[in-house]
């Protein structure tokens, strides 16, 4: 079916825009790096092949959509299942949209939950799982910039008019594999672009959290952002300030963990959003924190935070490291571990001894910190000398070696005649360093050791 009003504008590779556009500078991003794609990686694949990995599920949604139409009913998969199944990726979810309103779908499953009633949304909920199924709708004004004010019941190609993305506009008969394509979907898809359905500007005035879903889409299936909706993610990036704090962290974490980290960060960078989510870096250079997410490679979402704030010294960057954990709401575990990463930059420096160079690398996230900040080092072209030690180090020490089994505890202590108190832990310390340092082997030795430490009266 033809795009039915939207004029394609496209360079053949589409540029990233830096700057208002009263004096726009076009920036190319080179292939391999960011915002745009190697064009000899176009898929074709087979509209009817179901993906292998999801059969199950997809069995289940089938039943949804069967069951809704010999009810007399229309009714599809939607959205990313379906831009998955073209591209052979696996499906996360089945979403399905249908022509029934949501109490014809209540009547029509014994097991609902009306999560979105208001919104059209209905849960059904079969033995192998829970699917959306939702009434083709259009929506009204946005006035939180996320949710609908109302929403009236529509056609099927009415539905897809106000959804994000070409790509996620399409409609799939479960049955033959055919597609309901009103928005040129499957042509960006064999283009590899992302681009707004409509109007970009609407569409992420609308919700504002579709300018992150742009990067996320871009980021993981290294596809190019096409220029029109690039320059609209540009002019509205300040809207994403208005975005709830999980829902920025849940973006910005499949964005990087899930795909391209080089990508998504040149792509937020360059838009202007990163710097309305982190305003720290405002004014930073990107090419040496792009480098080191290369030299990184595979992140996890603490990892990837830690290096975008390499620039700022490490006492600045612990600071931020808080401040950022409050922003995005992060999980404890998050902060400890981007704490940890930022707030050690400088400790291989500062260790003088064998015992603490052992326990600093049996430290939980050490080997995490090491590859960070090897990269980290590496870009800003500062030494890697005292961390490549630590690493070799790692590399060398067996299990037992880094955790020697105690030759004395507080109990024997007791026994030898010490009167327990804070000093015992000193002493105990002093014990563990001498074993890790192999300069006690025995449990006489490491008696002989608390004497010389703390003589007995």
């Amino acid at each position: 079916m033809r795009r039915y009003d939207q004029k394609r504008d496209t360079y053949a590779q589409p540029p990233c825009i830096i700057g208002h556009w009263s004096t726009a500078i076009f920036l190319q991003i080179p292939n391999g790096v960011a915002g745009t794609s190697d064009r000899r990686h176009c898929l074709r694949v087979d509209e009817k092949t179901p993906n292998p990995s999801s059969c199950h599920t997809r069995r289940g949604a089938a039943t949804i959509v069967r069951r809704l139409r010999r009810l007399g009913h229309n009714a599809f998969f939607v959205g990313g299942a379906v831009r998955d199944t073209l591209l052979n990726r696996p499906i996360r979810e089945y979403d399905i949209a249908t022509s029934a309103t949501p109490d014809q779908v209540i009547a029509a499953f014994r097991r609902t939950v009306p999560v979105g009633v208001q919104f059209g949304v209905v849960l059904v909920i079969l033995d192998d799982g829970e699917y959306e199924v939702a009434t083709f709708r259009a929506e009204t004004s946005y006035s939180d910039g996320r949710h609908p004010d109302t929403v009236r019941f529509v056609s099927a190609r009415e539905d897809v008019l106000r959804r994000d993305f070409t790509i996620n506009g399409l409609l799939q008969d479960p049955d033959s594999g055919d597609i309901e394509d009103y928005v040129d979907g499957r042509a960006d898809l064999q283009a590899r672009l992302i681009r707004a359905i409509g109007e970009a500007d609407a569409r992420f005035s609308e919700d504002h959290l579709r300018i992150l879903r742009a990067i996320r889409f871009a980021a993981c299936l290294a596809f190019d952002i096409e220029t029109h909706t690039f320059r609209a993610i540009i002019r509205l990036a300040h809207t994403v300030a208005d975005v709830a704090a999980e829902r920025i962290q849940a973006e910005l974490r499949r964005t990087f963990t899930e795909g391209d980290a080089v990508r998504a960060f040149t792509l937020l960078s360059v838009s202007g959003v990163i710097q309305v989510i982190f305003p720290a870096l405002q004014g930073y250079r990107t090419a040496g924190t792009a480098q080191a997410l290369v030299l990184a490679g595979n992140l996890c979402f603490a990892e990837a935070l830690s290096l975008l704030l390499m620039e700022h010294p490490e006492s600045r960057a612990i600071a931020l490291s808080a401040s950022w954990s409050e922003r995005l709401k992060l999980p404890k575990t998050d902060r400890e571990h981007l704490r940890y990463l930022v707030a050690n930059r400088t400790r291989p420096e500062s260790i003088n001894s064998q015992a603490a160079r052992l326990r600093f690398i049996r430290e939980a996230h050490f080997d995490s910190f090491a590859k960070i900040d090897m990269a980290r080092r590496t870009a800003l072209k500062t030494s890697v000398a005292p961390l490549q030690k630590l690493v070799d180090l790692r590399a060398t020490v067996n299990t037992q070696a880094l955790h020697p089994t105690p030759l004395l505890t507080g109990r024997e202590l007791k026994a030898l005649g010490y009167r327990p108190g804070p000093h015992f832990k000193t002493m105990l310390l002093a014990l563990e360093d001498a074993q890790l340092e192999r300069r006690v082997g025995s449990v006489e030795e490491a008696v002989e050791l608390m004497k010389s430490i703390m003589p007995l009266e």
